[in-house]
C-alpha cells in the first residue's frame, strides 16, 4: 500500500503548483472491513476507517502529497512516527519555497516551527495544545482572566532564535463548576510570514 502512495506522491506535485498558503490535515476514509491499521475515531461521523494524512492547497483543494497511518511501528525509530516527522515528509515537495504551512493542534509545536524554518525555509501557522513544550506558563494560566482576553508571547529574533508569536485567547464563559472552558488559540510564526511578504515586495 505504501508503494502505491509513494508513486502517487511522486506524480502529484508535478501536476500542480501550490499557492503561498498550504495545509497539513487528515481524513478518515470510511472502512469497516478487515485491516490491521483500521482506526476508530469517535468524533468522526463514520468512526471506523483508514486514516490518511494529507498535504493540500486550500484554495483549490488539490492534494499535493499524502500518506496512510499504518499504526505504530515498534521497529522504527520514535522520530519516524512523530507528528513533526510526518509534517516534514508531507511538505517535502515545497521545501525552500518560503510558503506557509497551516496545521492543527495535533501537529503544531515550537520544535516543528523551528525545524520548518531552519531546515525547509517554510513558515508555520496553527493552533497549539497547552501542554506542548516551550510554552510560557503565563499563557497556560486561565484563572482570573477576562472573557475574550488575549495574551501574547514573542521570541526575540535579535538573539538568533526563530521569531515566533504565540497568542492565548479565552473564548468561552465559565461552566457550571465555575471553571473556564478554555481552549487557547495559539497562532505561531506570524512574524515570519510578514517578513517574507515584505521581502517579496522589495
Amino acid at each position: 500500500m505504501r508503494e502505491v502512495f509513494n508513486k502517487m506522491n511522486s506524480v502529484l506535485p508535478k501536476c500542480y503548483s501550490a499557492g503561498i498558503h498550504t495545509v497539513v490535515d487528515e481524513m478518515l476514509s470510511l472502512f469497516r472491513g478487515r485491516c490491521p491499521f483500521k482506526v476508530f475515531m469517535k468524533d468522526k461521523p463514520g468512526k471506523y476507517g483508514i486514516l490518511i494524512r494529507m498535504f493540500t492547497d486550500p484554495k483549490s483543494r488539490y492534494v499535493i502529497s499524502m500518506e496512510p497511518y499504518a499504526g505504530k511501528n515498534k521497529n522504527a525509530a520514535q522520530q519516524t512516527n512523530s507528528a513533526t516527522a510526518v509534517v516534514k515528509r508531507l511538505v517535502h515537495p515545497i521545501n525552500n519555497s518560503g510558503r506557509s504551512v497551516t496545521t492543527d493542534r495535533y501537529y503544531t509545536s515550537v520544535d516543528l516551527a523551528e525545524a520548518l524554518w531552519n531546515n525547509h525555509k517554510l513558515t508555520l501557522v496553527g493552533t497549539l495544545q497547552a501542554n506542548r513544550k516551550h510554552i510560557p506558563q503565563e499563557l497556560k494560566e486561565v484563572s482570573g482572566r477576562e472573557l475574550y482576553s488575549s495574551k501574547f508571547a514573542f521570541s526575540d529574533p535579535d538573539t538568533g532564535s526563530v521569531p515566533i508569536t504565540i497568542v492565548s485567547y479565552i473564548p468561552r464563559e465559565k461552566n457550571r463548576s465555575g471553571t473556564f472552558l478554555c481552549y487557547p488559540l495559539n497562532i505561531m510564526m506570524m512574524q515570519l510570514v510578514h517578513h517574507l511578504i515584505q521581502r517579496r515586495k522589495q
